[in-house]
């Protein structure tokens, strides 16, 4: 209150990943705020070099911040929830390094996204090429722009199926088999070379995108249009 009652420019709460009450949070800052960023790095957190175990991280307790990938599924967890608390403007952020992980934050509720260890990691390129794999994933799905997306998992009469499903990418697949050896639920079979999943056998656990060189496989969540209930 104070500081909106000081300044005339527009202010925006980045919010830790450790925060335990989104909505109280968002409930008691809307009135004040012009949006939210979605999510700042997790920590802190500790990794060890068993070859030099003194290498320390760099904060003074010796640990450090963790961000990229690795946050992505805590950072739409929070734009989920705030997207359920608030009207204002979300800003999602948090390991994304695609096209489809930008789709993912919008889905959750994020009005817009923010990429920043992707461009350190792998150069400026990522943010056009992101742009790119955004506007192919929409015209594939029928979408005229991103705003169509937004929103779409917490509105309401819209809920994920039970189970989210590996696809193949045809023009990735390079028919090695390793997606086959790695399914214990026997989920995958050949056609033409290409991997197939059957969808009612395939549980969605990753062990083969895991063991893709190729980029090939990519989990995506279910959609299906349901009566909403008071």
């Amino acid at each position: 209150r104070s500081l909106r009652e000081a300044v005339s420019v527009p202010i925006w709460i980045k919010l830790s990943p450790n925060f335990p009450d989104i909505p109280g949070l968002a409930a008691a800052t809307e009135p004040f705020v012009d949006g939210y960023v979605a999510i700042n790095s997790f920590g802190p957190v500790l990794e060890i070099d068993p070859e030099d175990p003194s290498e320390l991280l760099g904060s003074s307790g010796a640990t450090g911040w963790m961000s990229g990938p690795p946050i992505r599924p805590i950072a739409l967890r929070v734009v989920h929830d705030l997207a359920g608390s608030t009207t204002k403007p979300i800003i999602g952020v948090g390991g994304i390094e695609s096209g489809l992980d930008a789709i993912r934050f919008l889905m959750a509720g994020a009005s817009l996204v923010q990429v920043c260890s992707a461009a350190i990691r792998k150069g400026q390129g990522v943010y056009g090429r992101i742009a790119r794999e955004m506007d192919r994933w929409l015209d594939d799905h029928g979408y005229e722009g991103a705003t169509g997306v937004i929103g779409v998992y917490p509105r309401a009469g819209v809920k994920p199926s039970t189970k989210a499903v590996m696809t193949v990418n045809a023009s990735r697949c390079r028919g090695c088999r390793g997606c086959i050896n790695s399914c214990v639920h026997g989920a995958l079979t050949m056609d033409n070379g290409i991997a197939v999943v059957d969808g009612d056998t395939c549980i969605g656990c990753g062990y083969c995108q895991d063991s893709c060189s190729f980029g090939a496989m990519a989990l995506e969540l279910q959609y299906k249009e349901t009566e909403s209930t008071p």
